[in-house]
């Protein structure tokens, strides 16, 4: 058969025609045709509009995609951030002071020989909200321990030990000498102040040596000094025993108190204040008249309330030595969450180092709300700001047994699967599933994702029923249940 090459040309531009004639024909595209699984669209009429009664509102529906972000539980090579999804974070923080306070101020009174201080200092201090430390000799107050016992009782004042007759350490050379004024001292204190576990010291005349150190270390958690001494240095160089304090006597102004706490303020640390009696009346060499002190006290409220810790020298030290053996670990994070928990070494006694801590953790540059969880209670958690690209929440009263912490966070435009900014409020549906124990449902009202957050203690499951060939466990306030294992 004798090949046509004129009519091979007209079938292939008779086919190119075709084509296009098909093409030019769809006058529209629809990129998304499949509509089968979309089975909460929803077509509200609207007869307020006055558009012959009806206006189409379709709710918002997001299309979950699959994640476009890898959170990766890591920190980097020097530990200081967190690789999460296309951000890295600054790692969480141990607060240095509780509630991570700016600072911490810790005001000490020695010799316990005028009670009088013990009732204008809770006066005071009921007024401010300060607490503060009674440093005395057990001589002093082994005979009107009942009248100290009723100042102490008030709450705002802690006993700590200054020796048993105030005999400078640097002149004792016998065993039994240094066993009286140390040992024996803090053990008379225990027992004529049975509220009190008197954890912690004040070296007569501000002097120690590696001999009365070496006992204060079997009996107490610190030891406070005065100028001279090794000054707490947060890190490997502190050494809790040799905790260096300002002296507010000796005919010291009051400009040059209130300037001591300014500096101790804008660095960040922890000042130990050292005085002996407040007097109504004439200052003596060693006290500080009462209307010097009220005035220092009034400078401290006004310029630094809700911003540095006004904590007892026992209370501080506490803080400061578990914070130095603790650790802030973090576990996981998700897309809206993150996992942490804190736990304090080992080896110390629990019975005295049980002091639940502060964190400050960092989040997205978006998140605009959060709450964290611990035991199944929930607390809420205000974002702050750190310039333009940082936030950052603080968690207060963390456990320190390893207790995970988990904080949820929304707003994040990255991790939000399709709502930018989640504005979570209370649904009309209010569920109570206690008479005690019952949860609020919270839906957001963009995207209209929900989740139930309690507004008390969880269900107490302190009873055991039979039930249906199972064990069951019972919430004792209410007729809620749960499965405990089959019979």
């Amino acid at each position: 058969m004798k090949f046509n090459f004129k009519r091979v040309v007209a079938f292939l531009l008779l086919a190119i025609m075709l084509l296009a004639s098909v093409s030019c024909g769809n006058t529209s595209v629809d990129t998304d045709t499949d509509t089968s699984n979309d089975t909460s669209a929803d077509i509200s009429t609207d007869t307020s509009t006055g558009n012959n009664g009806s206006t189409q509102n379709p709710s918002y529906n997001p299309v979950i995609t699959p994640d476009r972000i890898k959170y990766t539980a890591t920190y980097n090579a020097a530990g200081t951030k967190i690789n999460y999804g296309k951000q890295t974070l600054q790692a969480p923080e141990l607060g240095k002071f509780y509630h991570n306070y700016e600072a911490a101020i810790s005001m000490t009174f020695d010799d316990g020989d005028n009670v009088q201080t013990g009732h204008i200092l809770n006066e005071l201090f009921a007024k401010y909200g300060f607490k503060g430390t009674l440093m005395v000799c057990a001589g002093n107050v082994k005979n009107n321990a009942d009248e100290w016992n009723t100042i102490i009782s008030k709450g705002y004042l802690d006993i700590g030990c200054h020796g048993y007759d105030h005999v400078d350490p640097r002149t004792i050379n016998d065993e039994a000498t240094l066993t009286k004024e140390t040992k024996e001292a803090v053990e008379l204190l225990r027992e004529l102040f049975p509220t009190q576990k008197v954890l912690t010291f004040a070296a007569p005349l501000a002097f120690t040596t590696d001999a009365y150190e070496a006992a204060l270390k079997e009996l107490v958690i610190s030891n406070r000094l005065e100028q001279g001494g090794n000054k707490v240095i947060y890190g490997e160089n502190y050494n809790m025993y040799r905790i260096q304090a300002s002296s507010f006597n000796m005919g010291k102004t009051l400009d040059y108190i209130n300037a001591q706490a300014d500096a101790a303020v804008k660095n960040g640390t922890w000042l130990t204040e050292l005085m002996h009696g407040v007097i109504d009346g004439t200052r003596y060499n060693t006290d500080i008249d009462k209307a010097t002190f009220t005035q220092h006290c009034e400078y401290l409220y006004k310029k630094y309330n809700g911003k540095v810790w006004f904590g007892s020298f026992e209370e501080v030290s506490l803080y400061v030595y578990q914070y130095e053996n603790s650790k802030l670990e973090y576990v996981a994070c998700d897309k809206d969450s993150m996992t942490f928990k804190i736990t304090t070494d080992a080896s110390l006694d629990k019975s005295i180092y049980n002091i639940p801590m502060s964190a400050k953790v960092y989040l997205p540059t978006s998140a605009s709300s959060a709450y964290y969880v611990i035991n199944g209670v929930e607390y809420d958690a205000k974002v702050e700001k750190l310039g333009e690209r940082k936030r950052y929440v603080n968690l207060f009263d963390i456990p320190t047994d390893g207790t995970e912490v988990k904080l949820y966070f929304s707003g994040n435009s990255d991790v939000s699967n399709g709502c930018f900014m989640h504005n979570y409020v209370v649904s009309n549906t209010v569920e109570s599933t206690c008479t005690k124990h019952g949860y609020v449902e919270l839906e957001c009202t963009y995207c209209h994702n929900k989740y139930k957050r309690s507004y008390t203690d969880l269900h107490n499951y302190a009873e055991e029923m039979e039930f249906d060939g199972a064990i069951y466990e019972k919430c004792s306030d209410c007729d809620a249940m749960r499965k405990k294992e089959d019979k």
